[in-house]
């Protein structure tokens, strides 16, 4: 008979564990102590533990004292290098509080799509080179994804230095990586006669639209701060308007929350015949009794705060009546005024202040074909200084 081989069974060096508990055990491969703690999850749910390795035992019970400590209080220790997906993951969990749901959203949005569902968001920090990084934003650049390309470059860099600063990982990484260079587009605008016959039409409009309209052509708010206008901070008398909230209606009831920056807290004025439409404005709502719990200064129809998507019909209606091209609200109210207010030869300076950009690089950025135009004119005016021809 055939002698079958005989299987003998493997014996364990250490006993199995309760999930979630911490331990001490002798490793036989090593000949030491080996301090096992339970410091967290990967984004797959497999647990993530750290091992130390100690001569004796009462070191190794000591090192998971002072380890499960750390955990405890929010601090656990660095699990080797972290991957890319866990740098953006903590990164984008820390400024979550600190923005507002639609750019954390965007955010999450862009680092789902591009990275983590990516071979590189596996790729651990110590083993990723600036080239691969590299590779990434000029692939999103040569799909003719230029702002996808700026947004991902933004996260990844403020995710980077985050790590960095908290001792994590090195921004080594980012060294000779070059950002995306993308040049804004010229925005499309109304030409003057466009607008001077869009005003026309907006003057057999009701109070309500009309207001709202000139408001924002002569101050070139952003439509969130437009419709979130509140009388106590407008000054009927002068036309002094405060800007520091912004109206929000996109996922929660209407409310008014606080801008962001404080280049975007600003102060603006308006005159006629936008000064008029909104004591007219005032006066509807008082005339009316409309409930106007918010205190806004502009209000639809129906006494309600207005839906962007609303005016955005409202005001193409218009545009239609007067027989130019429909614009969204962005275009037509922020971009006319700052493209007509450049044309006119407003400084540069004060635009940008105006529209609440953070710098002025951002405005001459954005409005550089208006500024090349504005050198030209300005260099004609003064090419009379320099002839040489006297009159009689």
């Amino acid at each position: 008979m055939r002698m079958q081989a005989k299987i003998m069974p493997t014996t364990r060096t250490r006993s199995k564990r309760t999930k979630g508990t911490n331990s001490v055990y002798f490793s036989e491969s090593r000949k030491r102590y080996v301090a096992d703690v339970l410091v967290g999850y990967y984004p797959n749910g497999r647990p993530k533990r750290k091992r130390t390795f100690h001569k004796t035992k009462t070191d190794a019970e000591l090192a998971v004292r002072k380890m499960s400590s750390l955990v405890d209080s929010g601090r656990p220790p660095v699990v080797g290098a972290p991957t890319l997906a866990e740098i953006l993951d903590a990164y984008l969990q820390h400024v979550q509080a600190n923005r507002t749901r639609r750019t954390y959203e965007s955010y999450r949005s862009i680092v789902d799509s591009r990275v983590l569902r990516s071979p590189l968001g596996r790729k651990r920090m110590d083993q990723l080179s600036p080239l691969e990084i590299q590779s990434l934003l000029d692939k999103e650049v040569h799909m003719g994804r230029h702002r996808s390309a700026m947004l991902l470059w933004q996260v990844l860099r403020a995710s980077v230095r985050w790590s960095a600063r908290k001792g994590v990982i090195s921004d080594l990484v980012l060294g000779g990586v070059d950002p995306p260079n993308y040049r804004r587009q010229p925005k499309k605008v109304w030409s003057e006669s466009q607008t001077r016959a869009f005003l026309r039409a907006l003057t057999s409009q009701p109070v309500e639209l009309r207001a709202a309209a000139l408001v924002g052509m002569q101050t070139g708010l952003r439509l969130s701060e437009l419709l979130g206008l509140t009388e106590a901070s407008t000054d009927y008398e002068t036309g002094r308007i405060e800007v520091s909230h912004q109206l929000q209606t996109r996922y929660t009831p209407a409310t008014l929350v606080p801008l962001k920056t404080e280049s975007s807290r600003r102060i603006v004025f308006v005159t006629e015949p936008a000064h008029s439409a909104l004591r007219e404005e005032r006066s509807r709502h008082h005339g009316l009794g409309l409930h106007n719990p918010l205190g806004l200064a502009l209000l639809n129809e129906l006494g309600n705060p207005w839906r962007p998507e609303t005016f955005r019909k409202r005001l193409a209606a218009v545009a239609e009546a007067a027989g130019v091209p429909p614009l969204p609200p962005h275009q037509a109210l922020r971009h006319g005024f700052a493209s007509h207010a450049i044309a006119k030869g407003g400084d540069i300076a004060t635009v940008s202040k105006v529209l609440g950009h953070s710098s002025i690089s951002l405005t001459a950025s954005t409005y550089q074909h208006l500024l090349e135009s504005a050198a030209k004119e300005t260099s004609q005016r003064l090419s009379t200084l320099f002839t040489t021809e006297e009159t009689a």
